[in-house]
């Protein structure tokens, strides 16, 4: 005996201010009880909320050691994993122009970067995206990216 099989999709926005979704679709049968039911869940977890650096400029000081890149998690119930943390140059966010790349453990939120992968007057865009852990299942969110120029400062002189 054949059943037709349908498949019902849903999005359920949990709460407005948390910012998070809920994605589910389900494979149904016509007839409940079918021996041929199958149910596929899929999770859609919030992105990262980027902090800093977030201005159209980043000054960079010939004496710093390092560049600070912060965001917040994305308001989950599930186990934060990682972040993908990645700085490419220019505005197009493909292999070949990458320069950094870090999995940033989940229970940080911030990656230190050398200066020293950045030129003076050209554009990076930073890109961090979150991954969940649910069930022995990874859930990637959608990623946050942010493009901004690059100013190199001399060192302030101390009299």
């Amino acid at each position: 005996m054949l059943f037709k099989a349908y498949l019902i999709s849903a999005i359920f926005f949990l709460s407005a201010h948390t910012g998070w979704a809920e994605e589910k679709a389900a494979v149904v049968s016509e007839r409940e009880n079918s021996p041929q039911t199958a149910n596929t869940v899929v999770f859609k977890v919030p992105g990262p909320e980027m902090v800093f650096p977030m201005g159209e400029t980043v000054e960079i000081r010939k004496d710093d050691k390092e560049v600070v890149f912060r965001w917040n998690p994305g308001k989950t119930p599930y186990t934060i994993h990682a972040f993908l943390f990645r700085i490419y140059k220019g505005q197009s966010m493909i292999r070949k122009n990458q320069v950094y790349d870090e999995q940033v453990s989940g229970f940080h939120q911030q990656a230190e970067v050398s200066p020293d992968i950045f030129e003076d007057g050209e554009t990076y865009t930073w890109f961090v995206k979150q991954i969940n852990m649910a069930g022995g299942q990874l859930m990637f969110s959608d990623p946050a990216f942010h493009t901004f120029e690059v100013k190199k400062k001399a060192a302030p002189r101390v009299s």
